[in-house]
């Protein structure tokens, strides 16, 4: 690692988490990050290897950076991509903020009916100084053209939730690049998962072992890049109202809801039967296994036909992020299933840094960064759950609630290193799990308004979660012999820095502009759902019984618990449909599906993408039958990596044109993005 890699990236990753937060929230620009594939990193990666690295070539040969030291500035931005965004910041301050004045303004909430169950550390301390803390929250400080200092910041307010949370988040962060440190070298050498997103990035550089140059010198790259780019310029001038032309890159077919009026039963139709072309989507699904994009493209139609089952079969399909639901649940099951699978296919190697971590010596294929990686985990891990016992969460339910939330990483960054799926969204939520596991009776108002607490703060949107961006960045740097410990360690640094920027930045903006309410999600709906569970359990608990449920020791809270039938048949139906169709893989190797259908299937993502991965199966099926075999298939792929870079660089453009156009007039920007919001 050079200090000029090392100062590319930690600029920038100060640049992202300083940005972050007010391009997302308060412009409602193109996102910084927005998903795993970051137009704010691989877009201006992008324009380094495209135009800046010529230039400082041409000044001097020894300005250029070479594609090492690009592989160490990726890890070190995607790391801090983690933090302004959906990953934390879009939710942390007005989750905790927001519930201060619903206990002000809703009548069920009056005299500490709903926040005297929850820890005074986990949120802001308003007493005395309302007007400060809660209206200057929700209105801003600043007047008229004016702007706040920093120290204007109710920071004494905000003391006992950042010396919280901050902790965990960090904590968690420690845990999940450690993770992502033991199960790199399986996935990435034993299993030889394809990585599409760090293949991009390394087939832009170049100059990676076994591989050619960059892949910027061939034609049909410019050919994608150009098609695509003219798209959104075209697009994106007529969204900003410049031009009356538009290239349509979706067709409706919502009218066949009044042909057929059944399908108004079913949740969601209308945005499957409005088809979606996202080209970037059309790449990556291009460059997959015919299995996953063919199973990526048919999931909404599948998912429709298992609605329509349930709905004939008189189960209610209803159900929400906090209470879970009978397909949200299915799919927590097939996240334990493919967890399931995780660890049998690599039951060797695991168990091997394991043995050694625990001290019973190092076989020879296991990595002594690994060992200690494993080590730093279960030390990271036993912290958090110090914590949430100190707030007063049992230590059982810290311990399942942990578990659960570096499951969901894992298979997401599973589903990220498999399929190259940038926008994933589980669909199922911690609190939910624990709901349909214990029940409320076991539960009780503490236990579930910390639960969710910690869901709504750490996991409620994670599709700018860390361990994809880590084990993507680690993969980059494998390719140009980059130790993946340092990359590790990079990462750690990165994320350290992003959260002392990122968090001041946020409360700053806050009490300065006052809370983002065109992003209703975070202003909203999170601060809403996140005590529901706790409203119910004081709604239909008598008061003996809420006593009852708080007096319960940690193992008693353990034998009271009452799963939910419901719960169990439809976790039990993810676990064993994704095992079945793992099983049918291996024993018939033509077998179209792929278990990431019934990890993916029916959530927002894939709603929007199916057509897109499913146009790619296609057009890879006619390349590979009619195009000449694989020297066809390598021209096409340069093709489809311009696609990516074309669709990159026309975010990055509409994202600085708004971000100037804001600081000119004064004016929110239009809006126009290249990927779903």
């Amino acid at each position: 690692m050079t200090a000029k890699g090392i100062i590319l990236g930690l600029l920038g990753a100060v640049f992202i988490a300083a940005a972050g937060y007010l391009n997302d929230g308060l412009l409602r620009n193109t996102y910084l990050v927005g998903n795993h594939f970051p137009i704010s990193v691989f877009g201006l990666l992008i324009v380094m290897v495209v135009a800046v690295n010529p230039l400082l070539g041409w000044i001097r040969s020894r300005w250029r950076f070479a594609p090492a030291e690009l592989a160490v500035a990726i890890t070190l931005m995607l790391a801090a991509c983690s933090v302004p965004g959906s990953g934390f910041l879009r939710t942390f301050t007005t989750t905790l903020a927001v519930p201060l004045n619903y206990e002000r303004t809703r009548p069920d909430w009056a005299g500490g009916a709903i926040l005297r169950h929850v820890p005074p550390s986990m949120l802001p301390d308003a007493a005395g100084n309302e007007a400060v803390v809660i209206d200057g929250f929700l209105n801003g400080l600043a007047g008229e053209g004016e702007t706040i200092g920093i120290g204007q910041v109710p920071w004494g307010a905000w003391r006992g939730p950042l010396a919280t949370w901050l902790p965990l988040m960090a904590l968690l962060g420690l845990a999940v690049i450690c993770l992502s440190l033991i199960v790199h070298r399986q996935w990435s050498q034993r299993e030889h998962l394809r990585y599409p997103i760090a293949a991009f990035a390394t087939g832009l550089m170049g100059g990676a072992e076994g591989g050619s140059g960059p892949i910027y010198r061939q034609r049909p790259f410019w050919i994608g890049l150009a098609a695509v780019l003219s798209i959104h310029v075209v697009n994106g001038l007529h969204a900003w109202d410049v031009s009356g032309v538009q290239v349509p890159t979706q067709i409706g077919f919502t009218p066949l809801i009044a042909t057929f009026p059944q399908l108004a039963k079913l949740p969601n139709a209308d945005q499957i039967l409005t088809v979606r072309i996202y080209p970037t989507v059309v790449a990556i699904g291009f460059l997959l296994a015919a299995q996953v994009s063919f199973s990526l493209g048919i999931s909404s139609v599948a998912v429709l036909a298992a609605y329509a089952v349930l709905l004939w079969a008189g189960v209610n399909i209803e159900g929400s992020h906090m209470t879970g639901g009978v397909m949200r649940w299915q799919r927590f099951g097939s996240y334990v299933g493919m967890a399931v699978l995780i660890g049998y296919v690599g039951r060797h190697y695991y168990w091997g840094v394991a043995r050694a971590a625990a001290g019973a010596g190092r076989r020879a294929d296991v990595d002594a960064a690994s060992v200690w990686a494993c080590r730093i985990l279960a030390a990271s891990a036993v912290a958090i759950v110090a914590i949430l016992s100190a707030l007063g969460l049992d230590w059982t339910l810290a311990i399942i609630a942990v578990g659960v939330i570096l499951m969901m990483f894992t298979v997401m960054a599973r589903i990220s290193a498999e399929s190259g799926l940038f926008f994933c969204q589980p669909w199922w939520r911690p609190m939910a799990v624990f709901v349909g596991l214990f029940g409320l009776g076991a539960l009780g108002p503490k236990m579930g308004v910390i639960i969710a607490l910690l869901t709504a703060v750490l996991v409620m949107d994670p599709r700018e979660c860390l361990m994809p961006f880590v084990v993507n960045a680690m993969k980059v740097c494998e390719a140009y012999r980059l130790r993946p410990a340092r990359a590790a360690g990079a990462a750690g640094v990165a994320l350290a820095l992003a959260l002392a920027v990122g968090v001041p930045v946020a409360l700053w903006a806050n009490y300065n502009y006052g809370m983002f309410a065109r992003d209703r999600w975070a202003a909203e709906a999170v601060p809403n759902m996140t005590f529901h569970v706790a409203e119910q359990a004081v709604a239909t608990m008598t008061e003996p019984q809420r006593e009852a449920a708080a007096a319960m020791g940690p193992l008693e809270r353990l034998a009271s618990a009452r799963p939910s039938g419901l719960f169990l048949r439809s976790a039990g139906a993810g676990l064993v449909l994704v095992l079945a169709v793992s099983a049918l893989r291996l024993r018939f190797a033509r077998f179209p599906l792929h278990p990431i259908l019934f990890l993916v299937w029916g959530t927002y993502p894939l709603r929007l993408f199916c057509h897109s991965f499913l146009l790619a199966w296609l057009v890879k099926a006619l390349v590979m039958k009619y195009g000449g075999g694989q020297r066809m298939y390598a021209r096409a792929k340069l093709l489809m990596f311009g696609v990516i870079a074309g669709d990159l660089l026309g975010g990055l453009i509409f994202m600085i044109a708004g971000a100037a156009y804001y600081a000119l007039t004064g004016y929110f920007p239009p809006e126009y993005r290249i990927f779903p919001g």
